[in-house]
């Protein structure tokens, strides 16, 4: 074989999950799995399509995973941490609808999202970078008991 007749092409049949370390001023700081496809969609994946569907290692889908930015997150210094490199990113305009840097993860990067030590109102919203939700515990008890078989209702 000559060296000019060999070509090669490469196409990616699926994604793996990756898992990155996310610290900080985040819900739940730790190692999380980011990328990775939910039972449903492994169910419906007609296998017509190279790649995966689940193609999010972004730096949001990122903080997500670890239950969103806390109210007093710096979001303009997020650090994200790659072997010995270092790299500042400024989320901002998540919150403000202005341009976010796209910033594609590896598997063992690490984030930090450092505090400002203060409330930041516009932080308490549904954004990509925020909690997915609340969770609201009730009870339908009218007087408190230490069990529910011996409360009146």
């Amino acid at each position: 074989m000559q060296a000019s007749s060999v070509r090669v092409n490469i196409s990616p049949i699926a994604w793996a999950p990756i898992e990155v370390t996310v610290l900080g001023s985040v819900f739940e700081p730790g190692q999380h799995f980011i990328n990775q496809k939910s039972d449903t969609e492994i169910k419906d994946d007609d296998k017509r399509h190279s790649g995966d569907q689940a193609s999010d290692p972004t730096i949001n889908a990122a903080l997500r995973a670890s239950g969103g930015v806390r109210p007093d997150a710096e979001i303009r210094q997020v650090q994200v941490i790659r072997g010995q490199q270092h790299f500042l990113l400024d989320l901002s305009g998540v919150i403000s609808g202005t341009q976010v840097p796209r910033f594609l993860l590896s598997a063992g990067d690490q984030i930090f999202v450092p505090s400002s030590r203060r409330f930041e109102d516009k932080l308490v919203r549904p954004s990509q970078i925020t909690a997915p939700g609340i969770r609201v515990f009730i009870s339908n008890l009218t007087q408190p008991a230490n069990s529910n078989s011996q409360s009146f209702s």
